[in-house]
């Protein structure tokens, strides 16, 4: 089923990066915005039908990926928000804050997997201030954008308000891939 106009519309006007897998079994992506083509260097292009596990290469993000894994598999968690150590398309490293949440049809069904990626490698608080409230607001505003299409985004500003803890365990992250190996 292809994506609402209204909410591809909605999405490439806003000014984080962002992403909609559907909900098969990879979770292709169906779209990306220009905030993630920039974030990620890969153009939608190289990104459409692929799975965006293509940024995380060999990192190991075991618990994060569990977590993820947990979230796309049970009904009753409807968001989530983990750091992850990814890559840009020419191999260099970040900390992306992932935001994920399910967009749900009239039948409470998960239709699409609606993420936003956020680099915390290198973040000041009044840029983090900025993108907290940038997505805040558009999780308020996504719904009102896929409501005619009789779809739902579920469960998503309970996990904004959980950011802090998340930054903290991303920031222990890139230390960790600072340290020198022993």
């Amino acid at each position: 089923m292809p994506l609402p106009q209204p909410l591809i519309q909605y999405c490439n006007d806003i000014h984080i990066a962002v992403s909609i897998a559907e909900n098969t079994n990879d979770h292709p992506l169906l779209y990306v915005n220009q905030h993630f083509e920039q974030l990620t260097g890969y153009g939608k292009d190289e990104l459409y039908g692929k799975n965006c596990r293509i940024l995380q290469n060999k990192s190991n993000n075991d618990y994060n990926k569990s977590r993820i894994r947990e979230f796309l598999k049970k009904d009753s968690i409807e968001s989530i928000r983990v750091p992850l150590i990814n890559f840009k398309k020419n191999g260099t490293p970040f900390i992306n804050l992932l935001f994920m949440s399910k967009i749900k049809n009239c039948l409470n069904n998960t239709q699409y997997l609606f993420a936003s990626q956020f680099d915390v490698s290198n973040t000041y608080p009044d840029i983090l201030s900025h993108y907290e409230h940038t997505l805040k607001t558009a999780l308020i505003d996504i719904p009102k954008t896929v409501r005619p299409n009789s779809l739902i985004l579920s469960g998503s500003l309970s996990v904004v308000a959980n950011a802090t803890a998340a930054i903290a365990q991303a920031k222990v992250m890139l230390d960790q891939a600072d340290a020198p190996l022993l």
